[in-house]
């Protein structure tokens, strides 16, 4: 007994401390909320078990304003909150070709056998029943009684909450009830109920890890409805007791998540989330009563949300590229939801979503891939598709078409998201360089070139959040060969040591001076908290028919004894698919300078000579040279690179140092065929009859 108090003590100290430095600085307002809203989830959290207890399935009718539970989940299957079940099911697998039905068949296959491959974890195979609390990549457990997050969040015995969260989120799932909606199994769909069942009977309300985090709980909620609307015409799902327990298990979902919204002055995708989940759960449950009222709110809350999140340029304020698509996601589902009930959503909000794809189309390299900038957790809001895990393109195809369903998706995806429908596939996409200033994302683009640039401020307004210590950092696709390429992030809570590696100055394309982060992280143990020091000064951006080209700065390590100011000039040779990368930086002192580069792990990195490179994927072949960079040494070495949550390939970096001064780097990288005779004089044309604004 006496640990358990030492373990809960040490516990609540630990939050006590954090609780202080968050409300530091914060107005009267916001501490009032905070406060009131953590009183709201303590009452709920003895209210809601005492309520699952008593509650009956004609209880929920009631609450719902309907005679009985045959007739909500009638209603559901009428008006589903998912336009391709309004669709006839012949319609549907007459658009799906017979590569994405062999997959979807081999993951529902997997499924069936109760194997699963989640955030890195490689083929698992779960037990019967399921043990639903433990991480089973780590071996640790959670009890099944309230928890509090510092608990799930416990640095010291390393584990990960994401793997029973995203096991319990059901969405590995989906594939075993798509592959009914194509081949009417009932196999499918009777292990489809038996899995939902075992959830129920292992997950009482408000207890163990999986009733911790109501955005998870919104997407548990939310894959169930999407797997009983496309089983709802089998002979598994038609035993009345499943189907009331079915209806009195969503209706305390729904009603979790409405007592456990993630406020916060600040808010992200988990309150983004759990707002789409009171739409969609709303309209699921018919939208009278109790499930009129959270449809409602959630839906008047997102639209005050979304332009904090989203700005007029589109993108994500996570700053975050798998981050910007699981936003996407989450607000396109309650207005796709909401139209088809013949309820309205304004076009400002139609005219926002399409700005998202803008940024997709930009941010796609030529190969259909995507820069990993921030963050990288595999999130999804309703994972349905066959494409590749870094493949966006589906998104920015759905919301182009939000007006209209296509009668040939380019996509397998578009067409569960929107179902089946005879409208034109929109034109190709032929983006041109841009740059999107609310979150100071630049983006060069040639033909095969790509060069995205990060020369923006933290995430999250300077908190972090999923943004990483990257200003100024960059990823390079020349001639459509994939060169220069970002970390990942890997993991979060499993290895904080690799966490704040993965984010940290140091393993981004970036100078690094005197061994100091960008941005401070105050503490190990803030994982998602970065210090707003560098402030982003972009002191030029063209584009023109010869060269994109963009100098900026950043103020991170002006708190330094000896401040200094990085300045970094980026030009794209668009004739030669050249990139010139010139350092200097501001101040007169005497520190260390270290500037790294990543490669891409199928590039083969082979020193020339001195200062010379060549970079080779097999089939093209650059050169990389230091330009007339004095006091410079290099040093190729072995790094890490993670494509998604929980996988590390091996890779490598050149890294340039110098210790003799503030002393420029100029450093170049262009196609073998395409070196110029006179690199110093290529160099000197660029930057005196492009890059020096008059």
């Amino acid at each position: 007994m006496l640990p358990k108090i030492i373990f809960q003590l040490k516990h609540f100290i630990r939050f006590g401390l954090k609780l202080a430095r968050r409300v530091y600085h914060k107005s009267p307002h916001i501490i009032a909320m905070y406060i009131w809203r953590k009183i709201k989830e303590k009452l709920a959290s003895g209210r809601l078990p005492r309520l699952s207890k008593k509650l009956t399935p004609q209880k929920v009718a009631d609450a719902l304003a309907f005679a009985d539970t045959d007739a909500i989940l009638t209603h559901a299957a009428t008006h589903p909150p998912f336009p391709v079940f309004r669709s006839q099911r012949s319609h549907l697998l007459m658009r799906i070709n017979s590569a994405s039905k062999r997959i979807i068949f081999n993951r529902a296959d997997q499924a069936m056998r109760r194997e699963v491959n989640l955030l890195g974890s490689g083929i698992t195979k779960l037990g019967t029943p399921i043990d639903w609390s433990i991480d089973f990549k780590s071996g640790v457990s959670w009890p099944m009684r309230r928890i509090s997050t510092p608990e799930l969040l416990d640095l010291e015995r390393p584990s990960d909450i994401k793997i029973p969260w995203e096991l319990s989120r059901l969405q590995w799932l989906l594939p075993v009830a798509q592959a009914y909606m194509i081949d009417a199994d009932e196999r499918r769909a009777e292990f489809a109920r038996e899995i939902i069942e075992e959830w129920f009977a292992a997950n009482p309300v408000c207890q163990g890890p999986n009733w911790v985090c109501a955005m998870d709980v919104a997407m548990r909620a939310i894959s169930i409805c999407w797997i009983f609307l496309a089983c709802r015409d089998s002979e598994a799902w038609r035993y009345t007791a499943f189907r009331d327990q079915l209806l009195v298990q969503l209706y305390l979902h729904t009603a979790y998540v409405d007592q456990f919204l993630e406020w916060s002055d600040i808010a992200g995708n988990h309150l983004t989330t759990d707002l789409a989940g009171l739409v969609v759960l709303g309209l699921f449950l018919g939208g009278k009563g109790d499930a009129k009222t959270w449809a409602d709110r959630g839906w008047e809350m997102l639209q005050t949300e979304f332009p904090m999140q989203v700005p007029n340029d589109g993108v994500c304020r996570e700053a975050s590229t798998p981050y910007h698509r699981l936003v996407g996601e989450l607000f396109l589902l309650p207005a796709l939801a909401r139209r088809d009930a013949g309820l309205p959503v304004e076009d400002a909000y139609w005219q926002r979503l399409q700005s998202m794809a803008h940024f997709i189309d930009a941010y796609t390299q030529p190969d259909g891939g995507l820069p990993i900038w921030g963050d990288a957790d595999d999130g999804r809001a309703l994972p349905l598709g066959t494409q590749a895990l870094n493949d966006h393109r589906y998104l920015s195809e759905t919301l182009r078409s939000i007006s209209y369903s296509l009668e040939t998706p380019r996509f397998d995806e578009t067409l569960w998201w929107l179902g089946p429908g005879d409208g034109p596939t929109p034109d190709d996409i032929k983006p041109t360089s841009c740059a999107f200033t609310s979150v100071g994302v630049y983006i060069m683009r040639n033909g095969d070139d790509h060069i995205f640039i990060d020369a923006g401020s933290v995430g999250m307004a300077g908190r972090g959040g999923h943004g990483h210590n990257d200003c100024l950092s960059f990823e390079a696709v020349l001639n459509g060969t994939r060169l220069v390429i970002d970390p990942g992030a890997y993991v979060y809570s499993a290895d904080w040591r690799a966490r704040n590696s993965f984010r940290g100055t140091a393993m981004h394309n970036t100078p690094l001076i005197d061994q100091q982060e960008i941005n401070r992280i105050p503490r190990h143990d803030w994982l998602w908290y970065l210090e707003n020091d560098a402030e982003p000064d972009v002191r030029h951006w063209s584009n023109t028919e010869a060269a994109d080209t963009l100098i900026a700065a950043h103020s991170g390590y002006q708190r330094l004894d000896e401040p200094v100011t990085p300045v970094r000039t980026i030009i794209l040779d668009k004739a030669r698919h050249g990139l010139l990368v010139v350092d200097e930086f501001e101040g007169s002192t005497m520190l260390s300078v270290e500037t790294c580069f990543t490669f891409a792990p199928n590039i083969k990195i082979l020193e020339k000579h001195e200062n010379s490179w060549e970079l080779t994927d097999g089939k093209r072949w650059f050169v990389m040279q230091l330009i007339a960079s004095t006091g410079w040494s290099a040093a190729i070495n072995k790094t890490t690179f993670s494509p998604s949550y929980g996988i590390k390939l091996p890779t490598q970096s050149v890294v340039f140092h110098q210790r003799d001064g503030l002393k420029p780097l100029t450093l170049s990288i262009l196609p073998k065929e395409q070196h110029p005779a006179d690199l110093e004089d290529w160099a000197s044309i660029l930057k005196e009859t492009i890059l020096r604004p008059t």
